[in-house]
C-alpha cells in the first residue's frame, strides 16, 4: 500500500492539474499513444512534459491518446541512454499495432522537437500508402517546427522527385537535406537521386557533384557511374565519360545500359571524326568496339529500345541499311508498346514507302548528341511532349525503304537535330528558384551552330546550297533557333506558323531576361521565324486523352455554348511581361466576356477537368499565350470543339492541302470586341456541319505510328508524292504522310 501511495504521490507531481491517465502498457493495445514513461518519484521534466502531452492531446484529438508510465513496469521503457545521462524518463510514441517509437530528444524536451517527429510520422505513413497530398501536408508542417530537419527534407525530394514529378521542388529538398548529412540513412542513394533530379532539370554541375560524392560513399554504385558519365557528356567531357562508363563495366560486366552508352559515346566519336555523309567502308577502331558493346547489351537486355537504336546507326554507318532499317524498326516497337512484334524482320514491312513517295531520302548520321543520345535523359519531354514531333519524323523515315546511303542518288537530305528536345535538357541558371521555362536559346542556337558549320562543307549541300534540306525545328522559336545564312534556303518544319516579319521589342527583352538569349539569337529574331516561300507548317503532338477521342458529343448534345481555360498573366519570374502575354487577348476575354450566358472562361488551371469540359464545348477560343499559336486549337479539334481563333500572322498546318473554313471561325485582333456577336451568327445546324467537317479532317493531325502498315494504294504515289487540290486529303492519312507531301 505504502509503495501505491508513493507512485500515486509522483503520478500528482507529473500531472499537476492535467487529466493526463496514468495507464499500464497492457491498455496500449490499439490507436496511436504518446506516452511519458519514467521511473521517477521527483521529476524535474514533468511540468514540461505534462504542457507537451496536453498540447499535443489537443492538437490532434482524437487520432492520438497520451499517457503517464509510471513504477517499475515503466523502467523497461526507459532506454539505457538516457540512464546512463542520468535522465529518468523517455517519450515514446506506439504506432497503431506497431513496435514503439523513442522520440529522438535527448538534448532538448521541446513541444517542437515533439511535433516535428509525429508530423514526419504521418507523412511517412501517408507515403506509405500512397496519399502524397497528404504526405507533403505533414511534411512541410514537419518543417515548420524544425526548418533544418534533414529527415523531412529527404522524405519531401523524394515525394516531389518520385511521385508529384515536381523537380524543382525535389532539387530545393535536396539541397536542404544534403548540406548536412548526418544521420541521413542512404545516403549514397540520396546523393545519387538528387543528382537525377538535378541532371533531368539541366544543372550539370551540381549533378555531377551529388553523383561523385554518391561514388565516393559507395564505389560499387555503378548507376551512379552511368549517370555520371551522362552529365560529363552533356558538358562535352568526353573523356571523363568515358572513363565513368568503363569503370561501370568493370564493376558490373552484365550492365547493358553501361554497355549500350559506351557504345553510343564511341559511334560519337567515329561520327565527328570521319565524315557523315558516306558509310565506313574497312576497319574503324571505334566503331568496331562499339558493336561489340552494343551487342553485348542487346544480349543482356533484348527489350531496350535505345540499345536497338544503337545498333541502327551503327548498321547504318557501316551502309547496311537493311539491317539498320530492321534495329530501328524494333526501337520503335519498343518505344511504342514495350514489346517486340514478330514482323519487324518481314521483307513486305521493310519495303515500306508510304509516306515517302518515290523520293529517295538521305539522313545525315549526326552524332547521337544531337539526337536519340537525348532520349536517355529525358525521354517523357523529347517523345511526348506537344514539341515531339522531331523524334517522330526521323523514326518514321529510317523505317522506310526510301532511305539511300549514296549521297549522289538523294532526292533530298533530312538532318535529325533535336533542337526541342536539347531545349528540354538547357536551362539558364542553377538554382530551384528558377521557373520551368528559363530554357538556354543560346546553348541550343551554338550547338545547332556548330552543325551547321559542319553540314555546310560537305558537296551533297553545296549542289543545291541547302535547297533540298529539310530539318524539324519544333520549338516555339521555330527557325529563330538557329543561325539565318545557312537556313536561309532549308525547308525547315515547324509547329510554330509565325508569318510576322519580326518578333516584337518586348518578345526580344524576354528572351534576354529570361531565357539564355544570346546576341546572336536577338538578331535573328528581326529577321522572322517563319519564312512563308520555303517552311512547312506541322501539328503539334497533341496526346490521346482517353475518353475524348473515341467518344465525340454531337454539339446538340453540348452544354457550353463559349469555352477558354488558361492562364491570363506571365508567370511570377517574368510578371514584368503579363501586359504584353497574349498580346493582352486572353486578358481582355476574361475581363469582358466572362459574364456572358453559356460562356466558360476561366484563368484557373485545371488539368482534372480541362478535357472533360473541351468534350462539353461547342466553340473553343484558342488566343496566344506568348507565341501566336497554341496547342488549344489541335486539343480543342481532338475533342471536336469547333476552334475559334484569334491571331492575324498564325498560318495553320497544311494550309494548301486543308480547307479551315469548314471547321474553323477566325477573328482578327481589331474585331475581339465584337466576338460574342460574331459568335452568334452561327446558328446550330452550321456549328453542326463544321463539326461534321471537322472530324472528318481532324486524322491529318494525328502521329500515327511509323510501324503501322498503310494500304497498298496509299503507297502507289506519283514521284512528288502529292496530293493534288485543296481539301482533297485521304481519309487515312496522317500529319507524317501531310507534313512529307507539302515537303515533295
Amino acid at each position: 500500500c505504502l509503495s501505491q501511495l508513493l507512485i500515486f504521490i509522483a503520478c500528482c507531481r507529473c500531472q499537476s492539474v492535467t487529466k493526463i491517465p496514468t495507464i499500464d502498457d497492457k491498455n496500449v493495445t490499439s490507436g496511436y499513444w504518446l506516452v511519458w514513461a519514467t521511473t521517477a518519484r521527483k521529476c524535474s521534466d514533468c511540468s514540461t512534459v505534462s504542457e507537451i502531452l496536453e498540447t499535443i492531446q489537443m492538437k490532434f484529438q482524437p487520432s492520438i491518446r497520451v499517457a503517464f508510465f509510471l513504477g517499475r513496469k515503466a523502467s523497461i521503457y526507459v532506454s539505457g541512454d538516457e540512464r546512463n545521462r542520468g535522465n529518468v524518463g523517455s517519450l515514446i510514441f506506439f504506432p497503431n499495432q506497431g513496435r514503439e517509437r523513442y522520440i529522438p530528444v535527448k538534448f532538448s524536451l521541446t513541444l517542437n522537437n515533439v511535433l516535428y517527429f509525429l508530423h514526419q510520422f504521418f507523412g511517412d505513413e501517408a507515403t506509405r500508402q500512397h496519399r502524397y497530398d497528404e504526405a507533403v501536408k505533414h511534411l512541410q508542417l514537419a518543417l515548420s517546427y524544425l526548418p533544418e530537419a534533414n529527415g523531412a527534407h529527404l522524405s519531401l525530394a523524394m515525394i516531389h522527385h518520385q511521385f508529384t514529378r515536381d523537380l524543382v521542388a525535389a532539387s530545393f529538398h535536396y539541397e536542404r537535406a544534403l548540406t548536412n548529412e548526418n544521420a541521413l540513412p542512404s545516403l549514397s542513394q540520396a546523393h545519387y537521386m538528387a543528382g537525377n533530379a538535378f541532371l533531368t532539370l539541366g544543372y550539370l554541375n551540381k549533378a555531377r557533384d551529388h553523383y561523385r560524392r554518391s561514388m565516393e560513399i559507395d564505389p560499387t554504385h555503378s548507376v551512379a557511374f552511368r549517370e555520371a558519365a551522362i552529365a560529363a557528356r552533356m558538358e562535352n567531357d568526353d573523356d571523363d565519360a568515358e572513363r565513368l562508363l568503363r569503370d561501370c563495366i568493370q564493376l558490373r560486366p552484365g550492365d547493358g545500359q553501361c554497355l549500350a552508352d559506351l557504345a553510343l559515346l564511341l559511334i560519337d566519336r567515329h561520327l565527328e571524326k570521319n565524315n557523315t555523309l558516306l558509310p565506313i567502308r574497312g576497319v574503324c577502331v571505334d566503331l568496331k568496339e562499339a558493336e561489340i558493346f552494343a551487342k553485348r547489351a542487346a544480349r543482356i537486355k533484348e527489350a531496350d529500345s535505345e540499345i536497338w537504336w544503337t545498333l541502327g546507326i551503327i548498321a547504318q554507318a557501316r551502309g547496311d541499311l537493311r539491317a539498320a532499317r530492321i534495329a530501328f524498326r524494333k526501337a520503335v516497337d519498343l518505344r511504342n508498346t514495350g514489346r517486340l512484334s514478330e514482323d519487324n524482320e518481314d521483307e513486305g514491312v521493310l519495303e515500306q514507302t508510304d509516306g515517302l513517295g518515290n523520293l529517295s531520302v538521305y539522313v545525315y548520321n549526326l552524332p547521337p548528341r544531337w539526337n536519340a543520345g537525348l532520349l536517355a535523359l529525358n525521354m517523357q519531354q523529347c517523345r511526348h511532349s506537344i514539341y515531339a514531333a522531331e523524334v517522330h519524323l526521323h523514326e518514321w523515315i529510317l523505317t522506310r525503304a526510301n532511305v539511300v546511303m549514296d549521297p549522289e542518288s538523294a532526292d533530298w537530305f533530312y538532318l535529325p537535330f533535336y533542337s526541342s528536345c536539347l531545349l528540354a535538357s538547357r536551362f539558364v541558371r542553377p538554382g530551384p528558384a528558377w521557373p520551368d521555362n528559363d530554357v538556354d536559346i543560346g546553348a541550343t542556337f551554338k550547338a545547332i551552330t556548330a552543325v551547321f558549320n559542319d553540314i555546310t562543307q560537305n558537296q551533297a549541300w553545296r549542289r543545291a546550297d541547302g535547297r533540298d534540306h529539310v530539318i524539324a525545328l519544333t520549338s516555339d522559336w521555330a527557325s529563330c533557333i538557329a543561325p539565318h545564312v545557312p537556313l536561309k534556303n532549308v525547308i525547315v518544319l515547324a509547329t510554330s506558323g509565325d508569318s510576322s516579319p519580326s518578333r516584337p521589342d518586348w518578345y526580344i527583352r524576354r528572351a534576354a531576361a529570361h531565357l539564355g538569349s544570346s546576341s546572336d539569337f536577338a538578331e535573328r529574331v528581326k529577321l522572322g521565324c517563319f519564312q512563308v516561300h520555303k517552311d512547312v507548317v506541322i501539328p503539334p503532338l497533341v496526346p490521346k486523352t482517353t475518353g475524348v477521342v473515341s467518344s465525340v458529343l454531337s454539339v446538340r448534345r453540348r452544354d457550353i455554348q463559349v469555352y477558354f481555360r488558361g492562364t491570363a498573366a506571365a508567370p511570377p519570374q517574368a510578371h514584368n511581361f503579363t501586359e504584353d502575354y497574349s498580346g493582352g487577348v486572353r486578358q481582355y476575354i476574361l475581363r469582358t466576356f466572362g459574364h456572358l450566358e453559356g460562356w466558360f472562361l476561366s484563368n484557373v488551371s485545371d488539368p482534372t477537368s480541362y478535357h472533360d469540359e473541351l468534350r462539353r464545348s461547342r466553340l473553343c477560343i484558342c488566343p496566344p499565350g506568348w507565341e501566336e499559336w497554341s496547342v488549344r486549337f489541335f486539343e480543342a479539334v481532338q475533342a471536336g470543339c469547333i476552334p475559334v481563333l484569334i491571331s492575324d500572322h498564325l498560318l495553320l498546318p497544311f494550309e494548301f492541302l486543308v480547307d479551315y473554313s469548314r471547321f474553323t471561325i477566325r477573328v482578327p485582333r481589331d474585331q475581339l470586341s465584337q466576338l460574342p456577336q460574331i459568335l452568334s451568327r452561327f446558328e446550330l445546324q452550321e456549328l453542326m456541319d463544321m463539326q461534321t467537317a471537322l472530324l472528318q479532317a481532324r486524322h491529318v493531325f494525328a502521329y500515327k505510328s511509323p510501324l503501322t502498315t498503310a494500304p497498298a494504294h496509299a503507297q502507289r504515289r506519283d514521284r512528288g508524292g502529292r496530293n493534288k487540290g485543296r481539301g482533297k486529303h485521304r481519309s487515312k492519312t496522317g500529319a507524317v504522310e501531310m507534313i512529307l507531301d507539302e515537303v515533295a
